[in-house]
């Protein structure tokens, strides 16, 4: 198992299912709390692949031995499911497609990230697993 250099007695997957579940919190309040007044990014939907790019990344390394596209249609049913919550007269927020498929976007964009170092890794003989069985 690797670990951080700057915590050498701690996991890296630990750490980044601590960042994950902080980043899960932040997605959830985002998308279920009040209306930010001063969003981070200036487009809503480039909110939204931020959030789901950072998301993915994370659960890719928590989950090492999680197939990716598992944690890719996960992240995508997630994404779904904030915008089906969000739908709801009780939440108050508008429901849109084009949030989830923002959402979706960043994670295909994440995995294509992986795929291409995969790809390169495997060009260089140095792939010993198959492309996407395993995180």
């Amino acid at each position: 198992m690797q670990k951080l250099g700057i915590a050498p007695q701690v996991p890296m997957a630990t750490l980044a299912r601590l960042g994950l579940a902080v980043a899960v919190i932040a997605v959830c309040y985002g998308a279920f709390g009040p209306p930010s007044a001063r969003p981070l990014l200036p487009w809503d939907k480039a909110v939204h692949f931020a959030a789901f790019f950072v998301l993915t990344v994370l659960s890719l390394v928590s989950f090492p031995r999680t197939p990716a596209l598992v944690i890719g249609a996960a992240l995508s049913v997630f994404g779904g499911a904030i915008e089906i919550v969000q739908g709801l007269s009780v939440i108050g927020r508008d429901r849109e497609a084009g949030d989830w498929a923002a959402d979706t976007l960043a994670t295909v964009a994440a995995l294509s990230v992986l795929v291409a170092a995969r790809l390169r890794a495997s060009a260089a003989g140095k792939l010993r697993r198959p492309l996407l069985e395993e995180g």
